[in-house]
């Protein structure tokens, strides 16, 4: 299903809308995998805003790396955002016959891989105009280990099976803190005998958050046979922990459900 109409309009106030632009394939126009990758890298809001708009972050978001070379692989582009969480975007063309499967194996990959790459070797964060970075390089790796990753697949038309498959695939095994977006970066161009450039149309077309999981730790300390046992009630939100902009940690939200600590102490 399509979530965008197939048309553009223009209007003013003196005349009703007519359309101007229709929708097509970014290989109808001669687009590459290798211009979007460019364009979202010069202008992250291309698949950034989308994001904010469905309420996956809130940050200010700044390009970082293109074509940033893991053990399995290069990752087509890597953001890092004010609070130090990073996004790794992977752009398909809809003409493209891996879109469905194999594009989701690669991010799986670059996720498993990315804690140990940066551990290694975390490339030099980016600078603000004052020459100061605009994220502490410790929140990043803090933020990548704990899997507090934003994933944003780019399409010029996302198919409708690939939102599917992400769904079956990885919302029910999701065990890190890391959120999914399929970005429909729409392209129009002019109706034939009408001038004017093209437009792009970014849309969140699917999305997979993370989600909470129930855990219950028990601690046993000393060596005493006899232990004293204490429940210790604990806040366990919807959301996970993200950044917030004083640069303060919080795993609370307004809408959080008591959760159980157990903590088994020796006697």
């Amino acid at each position: 299903m399509k979530l965008v109409s197939d048309y553009l309009f223009t209007f003013d106030s003196t005349a009703a809308p007519a359309v101007t632009h229709e929708r097509c394939s970014a290989e109808d126009i001669g687009l590459k995998e290798s211009w979007f990758r460019d364009a979202i890298f010069e202008s992250p809001e291309l698949v950034i805003g989308p994001c904010r708009a469905a309420g996956l972050t809130d940050d200010e978001w700044y390009p970082w790396r293109k074509e940033f070379q893991t053990a399995v692989g290069p990752i087509d582009v890597l953001l890092v955002s004010s609070q130090g969480r990073v996004a790794v975007v992977e752009t398909k063309l809809a003409s493209n016959p891996e879109l469905r499967r194999r594009v989701l194996a690669q991010v799986l990959d670059y996720l498993a891989h990315l804690p140990a790459e940066f551990g290694d070797s975390m490339p030099k964060v980016p600078e603000d105009e004052n020459g100061e970075p605009v994220a502490d390089a410790d929140d990043i790796r803090e933020a990548v280990s704990q899997g507090d990753v934003l994933v944003i697949i780019a399409s010029d038309e996302v198919d409708p099976r690939v939102a599917k498959l992400s769904r079956t695939l990885l919302s029910d095994h999701l065990v890190k803190q890391w959120d999914l977006a399929l970005v429909d970066l729409a392209v129009y161009r002019p109706r034939e005998g009408v001038p004017g450039k093209c437009f792009i149309v970014p849309n969140v077309a699917n999305l997979v958050q993370s989600e909470p999981r129930q855990i219950v730790r028990v601690i046993v300390q000393g060596e005493s046979p006899s232990a004293r046992v204490e429940v210790e009630r604990v806040i366990v939100g919807p959301d996970p922990p993200r950044r917030a902009r004083d640069g303060t940690r919080s795993s609370f939200s307004k809408t959080s459900k008591p959760g159980v600590r157990l903590r088994a102490f020796a006697s």
